[in-house]
């Protein structure tokens, strides 16, 4: 059964909204009421053990404190505590001591009846559920040295219905604005999906028209993935089309001879060219990774190295390779050494901002080394793994000038000095240094960016 485009943007999005409405409204809201009731239970424990002292006092001293236990049970009430229903205090003789609950009807000195005094003497250190009241029992007694006297009960009823009520209400509201979001949002897919499918069927039959040989090219609507595949089309009828007018210049056997003296060997062959070749490598950083775990290793290193990246790109450099914590990026054409050299500056600096702001960097820095000179550019490798890179002399200079820079260091060759269009930078004096297996130093100098 075929199910078309709309009909499946449809179902799985109110498959999607369903399943997450259906969370939100019975596992969040669930928590959250769960969450309630549990401040509720904290909050009247609190106030239960108050009263309870309060009651303890009381019922020890007789008649004289029954106006001090009226005004503190008045006050609680007169705070009006969301879900307190009632509070008593029962005297042994079976006798309201003081009833107070929250319609504001007060009993003093009346006869209990036997079903109250039998349920409290059954839930006396538990916590009675009776449908959405909770009660809560305690016996008072007067204690002395070696003896308890039993005075009474007091007992404090809370409700639970506020936090039903209130959980109830959110889920409803929830359903209601999810039910008219997903409306809305079904309407929107509808005409999205309407526009698609038009532009997805105006492909469609360019694509068939392909068999009937019709090369025409389509219109190109929005800036999105159809658009880009539309581009591709037209590309590809583009190609067919010069295709076409070629082979009407050259011989069938000409075609033929081309296609098969073409070698996958020949991938292979590289070719001479002058490039600048930029090196940076990070210093301290062999005594940083054997300090600190390898997942926080890689991703600080990450950080260095995209920043590196972002600036040399910027410049219309290439990243080579990166090898561990070094970069090799090579620089071509007009003023190759000034953005080589610009890069190197506007790194160095990033770096030195970058760890200003970021302690954890403070014991990497970087050194730099910048050579231009005649290397051999192509694919390098096997047939079925290429790398396409540059190697040569000038590849091994510009390595060895960067293992010889010293931390937040610049050093380029005298062929960089010689090269730059732009005079204003400002360098050391000249100088050499010994470099593994070159018979021959070269002048070198230090970048004053600072």
């Amino acid at each position: 059964m075929r199910v078309n485009l709309l009909a499946k943007y449809v179902i799985s999005f109110s498959m999607l909204f369903g399943t997450l409405l259906w969370y939100v409204m019975f596992n969040l809201f669930q928590d959250e009421k769960t969450e309630l009731i549990e401040q509720a239970n904290q909050q009247f424990q609190a106030i239960f053990k108050t009263v309870q002292t309060v009651g303890t006092e009381a019922l020890s001293v007789g008649e004289s404190d029954k106006l001090a236990v009226q005004s503190i049970i008045q006050g609680i009430f007169g705070q009006n505590i969301r879900g307190l229903e009632r509070i008593f205090f029962v005297t042994k003789d079976k006798m309201y001591y003081y009833y107070l609950d929250k319609y504001g009807n007060e009993y003093i000195e009346q006869v209990i009846e036997e079903t109250m005094w039998s349920t409290m003497e059954n839930s006396v250190g538990k916590r009675l559920e009776t449908g959405n009241l909770v009660l809560l029992t305690s016996p008072i007694r007067y204690e002395i040295p070696g003896k308890s006297i039993f005075l009474g009960y007091v007992q404090l009823g809370y409700s639970l219905d506020h936090i039903h009520k209130k959980i109830a209400d959110k889920q409803k509201t929830t359903l209601i604005f999810g039910a008219a979001a997903l409306s809305v949002a079904l309407v929107v897919i509808s005409l999205i999906t309407k526009l698609l499918n038009r532009r997805i069927q105006n492909l469609h039959q360019g694509i068939q028209g392909l068999a009937e040989e019709k090369f025409e090219e389509l219109q190109v609507k929005g800036n999105d993935e159809i658009a880009d595949l539309t581009k591709a089309y037209n590309q590809m009828i583009i190609s067919v089309k010069e295709r076409i007018q070629m082979s009407r210049y050259v011989s069938d056997s000409t075609i033929a001879h081309i296609k098969s003296s073409v070698d996958e060997t020949s991938f292979l062959k590289g070719k001479n060219e002058e490039l600048c070749l930029f090196f940076s490598d990070v210093r301290g950083f062999t005594t940083f990774a054997e300090h600190h775990e390898p997942e926080y290793v890689v991703r600080l290193l990450n950080q260095l190295l995209n920043l590196q990246v972002e600036i040399i790109t910027a410049n219309r450099g290439d990243i080579d390779k990166f090898v561990g914590d070094e970069i090799m990026a090579i620089f071509r054409g007009t003023f190759k050494e000034d953005r080589a050299l610009k890069s190197a500056i506007e790194i160095q600096k990033k770096i030195n901002e970058y760890i200003e702001k970021n302690q954890e960097f403070k014991s990497l820095r970087l050194g730099i080394g910048i050579h231009t000179g005649k290397v051999v550019a192509g694919n390098i490798g096997a047939q079925n793994r290429l790398d396409y890179t540059a190697i040569g002399d000038a590849v091994n200079t510009a390595a060895r000038m960067c293992s010889a820079a010293n931390a937040e260091e610049i050093l380029i060759s005298e062929t960089i000095k010689n090269n730059l269009a732009d005079k204003t930078s400002k360098f050391s004096d000249s100088f050499t240094i010994s470099m593994k297996n070159k018979q021959k130093s070269i002048p070198l100098y230090r970048v004053l960016y600072q």
